[in-house]
C-alpha cells in the first residue's frame, strides 16, 4: 500500500449520477477536439467507462478534478450513473491533482499545459520540482511557460493549427515586436507564412480565412530566419538556457553586467533592422584572439551564422600586431605614399605606364629590324624555292591559301620569275603570297613559322644583319 498524498485524508468508489457532478472551474483543459469526443463517446458506449472520474466534496456541490472529457461523454451518452473515485481533497492540493492528471493524458493542449505548469509555480514548486514530479526535463517545462509569452494573435494562430508547436516554441522566444514582424497581418502574412501554389480550379479563400492559402514554414527555416534577422540583445542579460555562452559572456561571477563585451557577426552587412545604436564588429573589424593580446575583450554574436556565440576578439586594428600585423603594415605603406605625394593607385597606375612603354619600345625595335633584314629573309626563301626539282605540297598549299587575299610587295615580286612551265607558274605564285606575308603587320611574330618551312632560320638572318649594324656597335 503507498503513502498518502499529502492533503488527501481519504478516497472512497462512488457512483454518482452525471448531473450532479460539475468540472473545477480551475481545469486546465479547456479546450476539446470534437473527433476525439466522438471516439471517446463511441469507446464507453459500448465498453463503459473503466477509469473512474476524480471528484471531491465540495460547498457548490461535487467538483470534478479529473475526467472532464469523461464526463461530456457521459451526458453525451445520457449515462445514468458514472463510476467516481472521491477524494476529499484540500483546495491547494487540489490545483496539484488536477493539473499533473491532465497533464499525464493526451490532447491538451501546450499552452493549455503551460498555463497549468505557470499554477504550480505559484505554490512552492520551482521548474526542476515540477519536471520531477511529472517526468519531464526542466527544458521541457521551461518551453511550455515560454510559449505565454506569445502574442495574442500569435497565440490565436497556434490554437487554431496555423503553426505547429516547434515553430510556437521559436516565436514565444522573440519579444512582442519581432512575433509581429514575423507573422504578419491576416491579409499580410509575414517571413512565417510561404504561399501555397493553387491549381486554376482551387478555389480562393472567401476572406474569412486569407491563410488558407499560405502554409508556415519549417522549424529549420525559421530558425534560420531568426539568427539572420532578430538581433540578441547583449544589453540585457540573455537567456541562460538558450544561450548559456553569452549569458556568461555579459554576466560577472557576481551578477554584474561585464563591460569589456562587444556585439560581432560573422555577416559582411547585417540586414537591415539588426542594428542598434550601439556598434556592430563585422568580419573586416574582429579577430578572432585564440592568442591573448591587451585589447582582447569578449565578442558576442548577436546577428546572424552562431547567434548567441561567445569568444575572445580583438578589435584594436589600428595598434595590435598580434592580430592586425598586416593591417597595420598595409597602412603604414598607404601613409608614407600620401607623405610623398603619392597614392597607392597612383603608383600602380605609374608601373602600369612603364611597363606598356617598356611593349611599346620593343615592338618598336622588333619592327624596324624586320624591315631592314626582310630582303635578306627573302632572298634566302627564294634560292630554296627556285631549288626545289619538283611542285611539293607546301608549294600546293602556300597557292591555295592565297587565293582569297591580295598581294602586296611590289619590290619583291621579280625574285622568283613567272616563267612559262607550269612548276614555275606555281614557284612564282607561291612567291608572291610569301611577299605579301612578310609585308603584314605582324610578321615579326608569324612569319619565321612560315620561313622555318622553307628551311630559313630567321633568328640567324637577323643576327647577322644586327651584328653589321653601325648603330648597334656604337
Amino acid at each position: 500500500m503507498t503513502e498518502r498524498e499529502p492533503g488527501i485524508k481519504k478516497s472512497q468508489l462512488v457512483y454518482v449520477k452525471p448531473g450532479d457532478l460539475h468540472v473545477h472551474p480551475q481545469n486546465p483543459r479547456k479546450t476539446y477536439d470534437a473527433d476525439e469526443l466522438k471516439d471517446l463517446r463511441a469507446s464507453i458506449a459500448k465498453k463503459g467507462i473503466q477509469t473512474p472520474l476524480i471528484a471531491r466534496p465540495h460547498k457548490d456541490g461535487l467538483q470534478v478534478l479529473c475526467g472532464s472529457r469523461r464526463l461530456k461523454a457521459a451526458l453525451a451518452e445520457k449515462f445514468t450513473e458514472v463510476p467516481v473515485l472521491m477524494r476529499e481533497v484540500e483546495d491547494a492540493q487540489a490545483l496539484d491533482v488536477m493539473i499533473i492528471d491532465n497533464l499525464q493524458r493526451e490532447g491538451i493542449h501546450p499552452l493549455e499545459e503551460a498555463a497549468a505548469f505557470r499554477q504550480l509555480l505559484k505554490g512552492s514548486s520551482d521548474v526542476a520540482g515540477l519536471a520531477a514530479s511529472i517526468g519531464r526535463s526542466p527544458r521541457f517545462v521551461y518551453d511550455r511557460l515560454n510559449l505565454l509569452q506569445l502574442t495574442k494573435s500569435a497565440a490565436d494562430l497556434f490554437r487554431c493549427g496555423k503553426f505547429e508547436l516547434g515553430q510556437a516554441i521559436l516565436i514565444a522566444r522573440l519579444n512582442e515586436e519581432d512575433q509581429k514582424r514575423l507573422i504578419g497581418t491576416q491579409y499580410d502574412p509575414g517571413p512565417l507564412f510561404q504561399h501555397l501554389s493553387m491549381l486554376p480550379w482551387d478555389q480562393e479563400p472567401d476572406g474569412k480565412d486569407a491563410l488558407v492559402k499560405y502554409k508556415p514554414i519549417s522549424v529549420r527555416e525559421l530558425q534560420a530566419w531568426i539568427d539572420k534577422y532578430v538581433r540578441l540583445s547583449i544589453k540585457e542579460a540573455p537567456d541562460a538556457m538558450l544561450f548559456p555562452a553569452a549569458a556568461q559572456a555579459v554576466q560577472a561571477p557576481d551578477g554584474d553586467a561585464v563591460e569589456q563585451v562587444v556585439a560581432i557577426t560573422r555577416l559582411h552587412q547585417p540586414p537591415q533592422g539588426t542594428k542598434d545604436d550601439g556598434r556592430t564588429y563585422t568580419p573586416a573589424t574582429w579577430r578572432e584572439a585564440k592568442k591573448p593580446c591587451e585589447k582582447t575583450l569578449t565578442g558576442v554574436v548577436v546577428v546572424g551564422p552562431g547567434r548567441g556565440d561567445a569568444l575572445q576578439v580583438c578589435v584594436d586594428k589600428k595598434r595590435c600586431k598580434v592580430h592586425w600585423a598586416a593591417e597595420i603594415r598595409e597602412a603604414q605603406k598607404r601613409t608614407k605614399d600620401v607623405a610623398t605625394g603619392k597614392t597607392t593607385r597612383e603608383k600602380a597606375a605609374e608601373e602600369r605606364q612603364r611597363r606598356y612603354d617598356r611593349e611599346q619600345e620593343a615592338r618598336e625595335q622588333a619592327r624596324v629590324l624586320w624591315s631592314k633584314g626582310t630582303p635578306l629573309v627573302l632572298q634566302a626563301m627564294a634560292t630554296n624555292l627556285m631549288r626545289m626539282r619538283s611542285v611539293t605540297g607546301l608549294v600546293t598549299d602556300v597557292v591555295v591559301s592565297s587565293l582569297n587575299h591580295g598581294v602586296t610587295g611590289q619590290a619583291h615580286r621579280g625574285m622568283v620569275p613567272r616563267g612559262k612551265a607550269l612548276e614555275q607558274i606555281l614557284k612564282h605564285l607561291c612567291w608572291l603570297v610569301l611577299v605579301n606575308e612578310a609585308g603584314k603587320w605582324d610578321a615579326p611574330t608569324s612569319f619565321p613559322k612560315l620561313a622555318k618551312a622553307f628551311q630559313v632560320d630567321t633568328k640567324k638572318v637577323l643576327a647577322s644583319l644586327d651584328k653589321e649594324t653601325p648603330a648597334k656597335k656604337a
